[in-house]
């Protein structure tokens, strides 16, 4: 008899991020940590806070704390300000 976690099993001590919006191409960090550019999925995230910051030249940076639940993606749309 098998016993264990089946093929679709989740580990519920991860989260996700997903992050859409403008301008296309901007940085994507958390906790200071490249996650890559916009549109972005950061997945594989132990569940807890993290600070986000999304930047690009020109733009206003964007900065928020965010809250990773454990088997849930959180879906964020970040616009940033064109600096004048």
């Amino acid at each position: 008899m098998k016993t264990g976690p089946g093929p679709l099993s989740i580990d519920l001590r991860y989260g996700s991020i997903s992050i859409t919006g403008r301008p296309f191409s901007a940085d994507v960090y958390l906790d200071e940590n490249h996650e890559g550019i916009i549109p972005c999925t950061v997945e594989h995230l132990e569940a807890g806070a993290y600070n986000l910051r999304v930047k690009k030249e020109n733009f206003q940076d964007h900065k928020e704390r965010v809250l990773v639940k454990p088997g849930e993606t959180l879906y964020l749309k970040v616009y940033l300000e064109p600096e004048w």
